[in-house]
Parts: structure tokens; sequence; C-alpha cells
């Protein structure tokens, strides 16, 4: 916590710094390798892919992230005065608590001996993190006035312990029979006053992939703030360690604040 804290004040400080450059004497020394810091704030985790496994009504996700710092350096290369290249590395820390509706949710019930596999259906506390070490590529396109730019690029990061618990809080609970919940014959019910508490850590999967697209724009001559959408194409669950009937992927909304050391 001591490092972010310090990284933010000089990135701040840089800021200021630079607010009363002159764009004239900045432009004067562009070199063909930029290097710069960035700060940001990811909005974002993972969701139930196809989205239509979240139910609508009272039975839809409601999801509160939690806003933790983004930091990291960027390298581009400025092919020409439209196009440049970018690759960033950004260590960062995605949260989210949520509460939703879950078909077919299957987990081992460590109640039973010896330990059965059941499926859970209902409503479902869920709470995740991902600390994860972000490897960012795009393209940008600069327009005529030199300050606006969209980009667009793919990433790949490294996840870090990430954890990923789930709280079945109403609902039913069915025996596993060849694979399939057996609906016919359900095992119990779910309520408030005997919630069951389930810890998924070991199943989470150790990287993801995706792209990522966004739109940026100077503020000052050595300052951009950038907005960015990101989508990951791999599940957070390991293949061989499967709970859910249905996908989760990484999704999430960034706001970036970048101060170029070298321009």
């Amino acid at each position: 916590m001591k490092k972010i804290i310090v990284l933010a004040a000089s990135l701040f400080f840089a800021v200021v710094a630079s607010a009363g450059e002159d764009p004239e004497e900045t432009n004067s020394k562009q070199f063909p390798l930029s290097i710069g810091v960035h700060m940001g704030m990811d909005i974002g985790a993972a969701v139930p892919w196809p989205p239509g496994k979240v139910m609508g009504g009272e039975n839809k996700m409601k999801a509160t992230p939690h806003l933790t710092p983004a930091l990291g350096l960027s390298f581009t290369g400025n092919i020409d005065r439209r196009w440049s290249l970018t690759l960033e590395t950004t260590y960062k820390v995605v949260e989210l608590d949520a509460k939703a509706w879950v078909e077919d949710q299957t987990f081992v019930d460590r109640n039973d001996d010896p330990w059965q596999w059941v499926s859970f259906r209902g409503t479902a506390f869920t709470e995740m993190s991902f600390p994860m070490l972000e490897f960012p590529l795009y393209a940008s396109y600069t327009f005529k006035n030199g300050s606006d730019r969209v980009f667009l690029g793919g990433y790949y990061a490294r996840v870090f312990n990430a954890k990923f618990s789930t709280m079945p809080y109403k609902g039913m609970l069915f025996n596993v029979v060849d694979g399939k919940p057996d609906y016919d014959h359900p095992k119990g019910s779910v309520s408030p006053d005997v919630p069951h508490t389930h810890n998924f850590n070991d199943a989470m999967s150790k990287w993801d992939a995706g792209f990522v697209a966004g739109y940026e724009r100077n503020i000052f001559p050595r300052i951009t703030l950038s907005g960015r959408f990101s989508m990951g194409f791999n599940d957070i669950f390991q293949s061989g360690k499967k709970y859910l009937t249905y996908s989760m992927l990484h999704m999430r909304g960034t706001v970036v604040v970048s101060y170029a050391i070298i321009k």
C-alpha cells in the first residue's frame, strides 16, 4: 500500500508540474519512442456468459464493484503523425461482490460422508478478487487536432491468487447423477437461516486474454485521460475444474490517467 501511495503522489505532482508547459516547446522535443507511467481505476470483474444466464426482474444480478488502483508503465512507438503502437504493463486487483440468480451451480457438499456432488439453483452471494499483471498491446489513431485518439488491441494477463467464494442464500439443492442435476429428487433447500459457503480458489485459472478498445485525450502536453473497455475470452475456472454450467468471463471498464516521462 505504501508503494501505491508513493506512486500515486508522484503522478499527482507530475500532473501539477506539467500543467504549465508550453505545447510548442513540448512538441519540439518529440521522440520516436514515448515512455510513460499511468494510474487507473477498474470497474467490473467476471460475469456470466452468455448474458442470458443472469435472469431478469427480481432475479437479475446486482453487483458492487470495488474501486482499486491500477499502476503501470507504457511504451509507445510513433509510426507516423497519426498511428502509434503501445505496449503496457499494469498491476491491478479487480474485485466485485454480487448477488445473483444462479442456475445449476455445482459443488462438493463436504457435509456428506462420503463427499457428494450437488447442484444449487437459486439466489447466491458471490465475492471475487483477481490480482493480475496485465500486458495490453494496442494500435492508436490520432485525429487531426492532435489531442484525441482511439485505440484497439488485445491483452494477456497473468492472474495471481484469485479468490472466488459463493454463499447460496435461498434456493434448492439437487443430487448430481451422471454429471447432471436430478431435478425429480431434490436433496433439500437452502434458506437464510442455514447458509452454505463454498470456496473455489483452487479452481481459478491462472491467465486471461482478450481485447481492449478505448478513447483518450491529451488534457495537458504530457497528460492524457482515457477510458477503455476490455473483455476476456478465457473462463475464470480451469478447464478441468469447472463448477458451473456456463462460462464466466472477465469484463470491465477502466479510467486511466497517464503521464509521459519521455515524449
